[in-house]
């Protein structure tokens, strides 16, 4: 559960899906709840219940941007990403 949580945060965040909230999640040990989320800009997220031991989180995220929309195949992909400086984005969680 704890993996599928990190994985809709993922989403939520670095592709701009939008939820209210998701759950039942490792609140704190022994703990499940739901999981409330707001996106409060781009790359900031409120999460209530915070189930974080500090004030907020900071995920640096590695990115590239292709400006290319398709690919032959992932060969291609794959030399376009190897030719494409790699740059990184701040990801914060805070609590509501």
């Amino acid at each position: 559960m704890l993996l599928e949580t990190f994985d809709c945060l993922s989403l939520l965040t670095c592709f701009g899906l939008d939820c209210q909230g998701f759950g039942p999640v490792p609140t704190v040990p022994g703990k499940w709840e739901m999981l409330s989320v707001q996106r409060v800009g781009p790359w900031v997220v409120a999460l209530d219940p915070f189930p974080f031991a500090a004030p907020e989180l900071v995920v640096k995220v590695p990115s590239w941007r292709l400006y290319q929309e398709r690919f032959a195949d992932s060969d291609e992909l794959r030399k376009m990403l190897a030719t494409t400086p790699q740059t990184s984005q701040e990801t914060v969680y805070r609590p509501f």
